[in-house]
């Protein structure tokens, strides 16, 4: 779980739903980068020893964060986690074992819950399961919802992690690194974690440089090669003319096309 800057009752929540798991043998390991918002306090007030918290001494980024703490990981499996999200007490034992029971599955997400700054319902999202459709999906767009994914550490270190250089869609570049290294993906169809969609978030102000390192992910992987079709050029074009719009207007179109009511 990174945290920058993330409100305190954001942070409190996340952490409170990781902690009331049913599956109870984990770790928790928070890494934070320093701002005038330090959760410290709120770590303390769990006085949970599963918990492993970090403070950076200086601001890294997002994907460096993410590395620092999979390199602190004991375990074999590495289930991320948001800090202003929300993980409904089930999602860990189901994932665990998911995998545990398919060898052959390197990374397992799930369906979402789509919640507002005050934790009301807006809607849900929904995506692919198998992991051939993903891979056919990923041409498209990000079919893999980042917090709500478990994957093997092991798989994950063989493909090289997460990529600095797309650090605001590093998951993006893990799944199609994952699968054009014969990995294979899956997403259970139920929704395991409770997403806040608002405009502070990481998710939210950044997404006009996300679509950005989009465009050149799709460029470096599939513009042009097997299985590019009209419909992914229009798609390509499409966010190419968004990234001329004001980013709040991104963040309205992100909203009203990706979250089902």
């Amino acid at each position: 779980m990174p945290i920058f800057r993330t409100p305190d009752h954001y942070v409190r929540e996340s952490i409170k739903s990781i902690l009331a798991q049913d599956y109870a043998h984990l770790e928790l390991i928070i890494i934070e980068d320093p701002s005038e918002n330090i959760v410290e306090g709120i770590i303390r007030e769990f006085c949970d020893a599963r918990i492993n918290y970090v403070l950076n001494p200086r601001r890294t980024s997002f994907v460096q964060q993410l590395n620092k703490g999979i390199g602190l990981a004991k375990g074999v499996f590495i289930a991320r986690m948001d800090a202003d999200d929300i993980s409904e007490s089930h999602r860990l034992r189901l994932q665990q074992l998911f995998l545990q029971e398919h060898p052959d599955i390197t990374a397992v997400g799930s369906n979402l819950m789509v919640i507002d700054e005050q934790g009301a319902f807006m809607g849900s999202r929904a995506y692919p399961e198998g992991s051939e459709d993903i891979a056919i999906k990923m041409r498209i767009r990000n079919v893999m919802a980042h917090p709500a994914v478990m994957f093997r550490k092991k798989d994950y270190l063989e493909v090289g992690g997460y990529d600095e250089d797309f650090d605001t869609i590093a998951d993006y570049h893990l799944w199609i690194k994952m699968l054009q290294a014969g990995k294979k993906i899956y997403n259970i169809q139920q929704p395991l974690l409770r997403y806040r969609v608002h405009f502070g978030a990481t998710k939210g102000y950044l997404l006009k440089k996300q679509l950005r390192d989009t465009l050149r992910i799709k460029k470096k992987y599939f513009r042009y090669k097997k299985g590019w079709n009209s419909f992914c050029e229009m798609r390509f074009m499409s966010e190419y003319m968004m990234t001329a719009l004001p980013s709040r207007w991104i963040y309205a179109l992100f909203v009203k096309f990706n979250i089902r009511k």
